[in-house]
């Protein structure tokens, strides 16, 4: 009978140790890895990413109309006139 409680408490001490590892490994790389995020825009150019983008208009406008700011119609007209703008910029060409 004591064979067998030292075996069961010699597998529940395999038990904790094995969990313990498993958190410690797990936790050790998200540690040392880097922070993502967005890249130094100073170091940008040096590593050849692409320039950050600005703020998206159409976005702006969306969050504008559901917060009241705008109506449906001001809404409309400022699309309208960004795609005018977009489609002067970036005209459509179909196939040759």
């Amino acid at each position: 009978m004591d064979a067998l409680i030292a075996g069961m408490v010699a597998m529940l001490a395999v038990r904790i140790l094995g969990a313990a590892v498993l958190i410690f490994v797990r936790r050790a790389p998200a540690e040392a890895a880097p922070r993502a995020g967005a890249p130094d825009p100073c170091l940008a150019p040096l590593l050849g990413l692409p320039p950050a983008s600005g703020p998206d208009p159409e976005a702006s406008l969306l969050r504008q109309l559901n917060s009241g700011e705008i109506t449906r119609r001001q809404y409309r007209n400022a699309v309208e006139e960004l795609a005018r703008r977009d489609a002067a910029v970036h005209p459509l060409r179909g196939p040759s």
